[in-house]
């Protein structure tokens, strides 16, 4: 099988605390990232395994697809794979034949904390998603998500240790 990761981390001035407070309150991300309209959950609320979220992109449906591109997009839903209490959310998501993984991961590291995006894909159609243009267009979204994180925690004061 194959299999393409895509890392984006960033260091926060902020507590594990706090990062992840912003991080599991779903329904805020859009408040904090300009490349979300709305972040909500399918029916039972909560980040725990099986729970269903939606984000819904700012923008054109398929941020990392060149225009004509014969198939999907983004992810716009997943389920919840695994939560682990201020460490690790993962959630999972499909474009027909491929499975892609989401995770926001942290620690702690100084006095600070260090967030990493994560998206994982797999199946046989990864040769299509490893294209460079591709790989860059969801490098900048997931470096943008961070950068945001980062900016709105120092803007609010959360970061003061």
């Amino acid at each position: 099988m194959r299999i393409l990761t895509i890392r984006e981390s960033s260091w926060l001035n902020e507590t594990p605390d706090s990062v992840w407070r912003r991080i599991v309150a779903l329904e805020e991300w859009p408040d904090w990232n300009d490349g979300l309209v709305e972040a909500h959950w399918i029916g039972r609320p909560g980040w725990r395994v099986g729970h269903r979220l939606q984000l819904v992109l700012a923008g054109p449906w398929r941020p990392f697809y060149p225009p004509g591109f014969p198939w999907g997009g983004f992810p716009r839903s997943g389920t919840v794979s695994l939560v682990e209490p201020e460490r690790e959310v993962r959630w999972v998501g499909r474009v027909l034949a491929l499975r892609v993984e989401f995770a926001f991961s942290m620690a702690t590291e100084g006095v600070g904390t260090r967030v990493e995006f994560r998206s994982t894909f797999r199946g046989f159609a990864v040769r299509i998603v490893g294209q460079d243009a591709l790989v860059r267009a969801l490098s900048q979204f997931q470096r943008r998500m961070l950068a945001s994180m980062r900016a709105t925690g120092e803007k609010l004061g959360t970061g003061s240790l």
